[in-house]
């Protein structure tokens, strides 16, 4: 084990030295319900973008992996005590 990470440890710093940058994953784009439910509920909007990239990421991904609107809005509303109190998709 201790080989492995020292190995990744030296590629790490040879990408650096390089100048290599690590490209951010891409943000999914925001579901319209989300949108709409944003414009209904301020508190709701800040508190979204008062979350961490990440946090806002897992719900974005949560919310878009439903297929049917209904769906969609139904998660949101189910989200939204999650999202005032801070708390991540996966945090209890």
């Amino acid at each position: 084990r201790t080989d492995a990470i020292a190995a990744l440890v030296r590629q790490a710093i040879s990408a650096a030295k390089s100048g290599q940058k690590v490209g951010l994953a891409e943000t999914p784009d925001y579901p319209e319900e989300l949108i709409a439910a944003m414009e209904i509920d301020p508190e709701l909007q800040e508190a979204f973008d008062d979350l961490t990239p990440g946090r806002q990421r897992s719900y974005l991904l949560h919310f878009l992996q439903a297929k049917q609107s209904a769906t969609r809005a139904s998660r949101i509303e189910k989200a939204r005590a999650k999202i005032l109190s801070g708390k991540g998709f996966n945090e209890y």
